[in-house]
């Protein structure tokens, strides 16, 4: 895979999922993407953008891809976090695809990306 460089934006829903878009250098618009988080989680821990989800979006070629996303704070405890660090791996296999560091601007999570070597 050539190397990706990108950016990104989500905003977290009342139901503790995300709706975002992304570009990158091998896109020439922004295109969305969505995540979901299980029903398992607690609605306290849904008011939150840190957590494990189930990413999917729609390539420029149309395939889709779907991914598993972490968002886990940097510094701070959770519920204090404006910083994260961002991964998104691959399903099935586990490999790392990209890695992204973001923070809250306005309610929104922004940030940029890029691919990981594997």
């Amino acid at each position: 895979m050539p190397n990706v460089i990108g950016n990104f934006y989500f905003k977290l829903t009342t139901a503790g999922h995300l709706l975002g878009e992304y570009s990158n250098s091998g896109t020439p618009w922004a295109r969305p993407e969505c995540a979901f988080r299980g029903d398992d989680v607690p609605y306290a821990e849904r008011q939150s953008f840190v957590g494990t989800y189930t990413s999917t979006w729609h390539e420029p070629t149309g395939s889709t891809v779907t991914v598993t996303l972490t968002i886990v704070p940097r510094y701070r405890p959770a519920e204090q976090a404006t910083l994260f660090e961002l991964t998104w791996t691959r399903r099935p296999g586990g490999s790392v695809m990209y890695q992204g560091q973001a923070m809250l601007n306005d309610g929104q999570l922004v940030g940029n990306y890029q691919s990981v070597d594997s």
